[in-house]
């Protein structure tokens, strides 16, 4: 007599990136301290132009947070009684609701209490306005995710990381990114399916099928606790 099993799938789902990064700058390498204006080793040509007082450096790589690349970083330290800053033109954020851009940024400084202060403008720095974050405290390298609601969508969007201090902090960044992170999760499972494959006395085998809608806003990571996983 043929027993009959019941098949119970155990599935788990679970987001990988909540959007997609459209803008992504780790500094390249630099063979040796080199001015902003004069380095040559961005991830990103034209449109997008660099400038600024600091400079692009290998020394006190970045480290620690995930993603990060190492290697070169934008250092600013202190002239006199102002601080050096780091400035990125040519962005283009218009494709995207303000709501769902979020900007992502490695930072460290080498005096607790004292951080990065960071701005955007729509009209070529003719004006500023302040981007705000809570600072982590020490003086490591820290990763920060700034989300949506304070990046505008603008097809003429600048950035610009300037160090306030006016004594001696010195600043660094790197791993400086722009994703569109969708506000909400739209993955929808539909009804599943099971088919037999194939009938043997020691173990029968099943394709199991789960439609699904939504998911356009986000990579995910689909496992299963037997079985691999295929398809879309």
């Amino acid at each position: 007599m043929k027993k009959i099993y019941a098949l119970l799938l155990t599935l788990t789902v679970s987001a990988l990136s909540f959007g997609q990064t459209f803008y992504s700058e780790n500094m390249g390498t630099a063979p040796t301290n080199t001015a902003i204006t004069a380095f040559t080793g961005w991830q990103n040509t034209t449109p997008i132009v660099y400038s600024g007082t600091g400079s692009v450096r290998n020394s006190a790589a970045s480290t620690g947070y995930s993603g990060v690349s190492g290697l070169g970083n934008v250092y600013m330290g202190v002239t006199s009684a102002v601080g050096q800053y780091f400035q990125i033109d040519g962005l283009n954020t218009s494709a995207y609701s303000a709501s769902d851009i979020q900007l992502s940024f490695g930072h460290l400084t080498n005096t607790n209490g004292i951080n990065i202060v960071v701005e955007q403008s729509t009209n070529g720095g003719t004006s500023w306005t302040p981007i705000t974050y809570t600072p982590i405290s020490g003086t490591g390298w820290n990763l920060y995710t700034i989300p949506g609601g304070q990046i505008p969508s603008s097809a003429t969007l600048s950035l610009r990381f300037t160090n306030p201090s006016t004594t001696t902090a010195q600043m660094r960044v790197d791993d400086i990114k722009l994703s569109n992170v969708s506000a909400s999760c739209t993955f929808v499972f539909g009804t599943p399916t099971a088919t037999c494959d194939a009938v043997t006395l020691a173990l029968d085998t099943y394709t199991a099928t789960i439609p699904f809608t939504g998911a356009g806003n986000a990579t995910y990571v689909v496992t299963t606790t037997s079985g691999t996983v295929g398809g879309d």
